[in-house]
């Protein structure tokens, strides 16, 4: 049986991604956490102040499983994959189709194309990612993606397709601000 408060002790400090299920053991909320221990231990504590949905999801949880990450960022991304693979009951975003983005270079064409997409399809084209959300943000990522763009010349384009503009630009670093 499935001791709620001693499985609690067991979790560790890192980041990761935890999945509450119901006594069917169907999945019914996934969720990310830089802390594992404290998020999951939020859930468990003080239900007053939860909000009613909340509430609702705790009478529910008879156990609950976690896949630890080793960056914020694999955990967001995981969370994303498997709230898609399971389309749990109290998560009401990323149910959708979208995805996170890539860039995607097309170097067959005469004029090579950059576009942020939201699938890597069965082309040709080269693909990097994915981004920490739907467009491109501002940090290590967006930076990423820039000094990528860099290498084909079209920093100036992304920069300006993702609202951004390149103050500085020298010597393979960037320093990015929104418009």
């Amino acid at each position: 049986m499935f001791d709620i408060d001693e499985e609690l002790k067991k979790l560790p400090t890192c980041p990761g991604v935890y999945m509450h299920k119901d006594r069917l053991g169907t999945v019914i909320y996934v969720g990310k956490a830089v802390n594992l221990r404290n998020r999951v231990r939020q859930y468990f504590r003080n239900s007053s102040q939860h909000s009613p949905k909340v509430r609702s999801m705790v009478s529910n949880i008879a156990e609950f499983d976690y896949i630890t990450c080793g960056t914020e960022m694999e955990a967001l991304i995981l969370e994303c994959n498997l709230i898609k693979k399971y389309m749990p009951k109290y998560n009401i975003l990323l149910k959708d189709d979208k995805g996170y983005p890539y860039l995607r270079v097309d170097l067959a064409e005469d004029y090579p194309t950059m576009q942020m997409v939201s699938r890597i399809t069965g082309d040709k084209a080269s693909y990097f990612g994915p981004f920490g959300g739907r467009f491109v943000t501002l940090g290590s990522d967006a930076h990423t993606a820039y000094a990528i763009a860099a290498n084909f010349g079209a920093a100036e384009e992304l920069a300006a397709m993702a609202g951004l503009q390149i103050v500085t630009f020298a010597a393979r670093r960037m320093k990015l601000c929104q418009k």
